[in-house]
């Protein structure tokens, strides 16, 4: 998924706790692992699981990551988890 010079200058950074991170990208790796249809999202689920892991190592309680990959990431959860029979 690109994201034009454009949409990036727009992007607004929203705070999230780690373990809310967290428990979020491991929903959404049981939903989209395996499924064929989720191959452009994995480079931006890497980023945000390192990201994760590096403020849980540092011992962080939150990061700040774009509001649209939140966004993004609730989409595509709910878009194949209901498809697959696992959303919320």
């Amino acid at each position: 998924m690109d994201v034009s010079s454009g949409s990036r200058q727009n992007m607004q950074l929203v705070t999230v706790r780690t373990d809310h991170l967290r428990q979020r990208l491991n929903k959404l790796y049981a939903v989209v692992r395996g499924n064929p249809g989720t191959h452009s999202y994995w480079g931006r689920f890497d980023y945000l699981w390192d990201l994760k892991e590096l403020a849980m190592i540092e011992g962080k309680n939150a990061v700040e990551i774009p509001d649209a990959w939140l966004a993004e990431l609730e989409r595509v959860y709910v878009e194949f988890g209901d498809y697959a029979g696992r959303g919320h």
